[in-house]
């Protein structure tokens, strides 16, 4: 193994923070987490969709982020393509991502 990935969602959901990937307890999760990766010699990656949490990852030590999903890229360009065609009135918002 080389490395270990982080799914925010799916750790908070094991840990009963349903829709909330980023509560506080699971932010001292993933300090602890990275900590104990980082110990193992291992690369350290998380999701998020977030610029400026992305940017925290890689100060906590993150070696490689996913910073976009393909249902979440899919809306964002057809939002953007609707507003286009649309006479550039606002898009509606897409998904609220908290990864």
């Amino acid at each position: 193994m080389d490395g270990v990935f982080i799914g925010p969602s799916d750790l908070s959901a094991t840990f009963g923070h349903v829709g909330d990937p980023f509560h506080p307890e699971m932010e001292k999760m993933h300090v602890d987490l990275f900590a104990r990766i980082r110990k193992a010699g291992k690369a350290i990656g998380i999701l998020t969709l977030d610029e400026s949490r992305a940017k925290k990852h890689v100060e906590m030590g993150a070696t490689f982020i996913a910073v976009g999903t393909d249902s979440n890229l899919m809306v964002t360009a057809t939002n953007t393509l609707r507003a286009k065609f649309m006479g550039g009135l606002p898009a509606a918002a897409g998904p609220k991502g908290n990864y």
